[in-house]
């Protein structure tokens, strides 16, 4: 196995772990999904909160409305885009707005994660709430540092084996 496809491979095992920032192309592709997101009766909030900010309203539309976007859909981008909505709220004036009502999509974990956040915003409690939550995410967190040393590490190395061939290269030339 040579040093090029140590680091492919490596970069590979990074993009799967959500390491490193994925290419433009990549990007335009995953946007190009969204647009496709499988319409179905049921979500869970926390699969659409992945989805990109700038095809967020459309793919909600489509979810939850079971239709296109119209010209009342441009405010909630531009709240979005302004930080006045969060994808949480955006997501829950969708559902139960009066027409996201009658279509009675579900979405699980929706009233939980809006009740967390309502929490979040009183001054102790909100404090508390956060040091509690990030406690239970270490684990987790300290798992993906690890693996992204572990990342490192091999890049490094295969960094320099390749600085190494190519000094090895340059010395044949000569």
């Amino acid at each position: 196995m040579d040093i090029d496809e140590i680091i492919k491979r490596v970069q590979q095992e990074a993009e799967q772990h959500n390491f490193v920032e994925k290419p433009a192309e990549i990007k335009s592709v995953h946007k190009q999904v969204d647009k496709q997101f499988i319409s179905k009766d049921h979500y869970h909030v926390s699969e659409l909160l992945t989805l990109d900010e700038d095809v967020m309203v459309d793919t909600l539309y489509r979810c939850i409305l079971k239709r296109e976007s119209d010209p009342a859909a441009s405010t909630f981008k531009q709240q979005i885009v302004s930080g006045i909505l969060s994808p949480l709220d955006l997501i829950d004036n969708i559902r139960y707005s009066s027409e996201g009502c009658e279509k009675n999509i579900t979405v699980k974990g929706l009233r939980s994660r809006l009740f967390l956040e309502q929490l979040k915003r009183i001054p102790l409690i909100g404090r508390l709430l956060r040091v509690v939550i990030a406690l239970i995410r270490l684990p987790n967190f300290i798992k993906q540092l690890d693996q992204l040393s572990v990342t490192q590490r091999a890049l490094c190395l295969a960094l320099e084996h390749k600085a190494d061939n190519v000094a090895l290269e340059h010395k044949a030339d000569k």
